[in-house]
């Protein structure tokens, strides 16, 4: 059923695809911005710009998009 969250983002970013699988395993949890940076680490600015660049969305949007699929 979350077809657009099986694919594995582009390019090689460990980070990113940490990120997205957690979204999608916890979709009732708690998944602001500030929750996933500090998850993989990173501030939220760089984690908005990974998700941007790799999967074309901020974390957030992805967030809403798989919890509505």
């Amino acid at each position: 059923q979350l077809i657009m969250f099986t694919l594995t983002p582009r390019g090689d970013d460990d980070t990113v695809r940490r990120v997205v699988d957690h979204v999608v395993a916890h979709l009732d949890a708690d998944l602001d911005t500030p929750t996933l940076a500090a998850l993989a680490n990173v501030s939220e600015r760089h984690l908005s710009r990974l998700f941007v660049a790799q999967v074309g969305r901020t974390p957030a949007r992805l967030v809403r998009d798989a919890r509505l699929q």
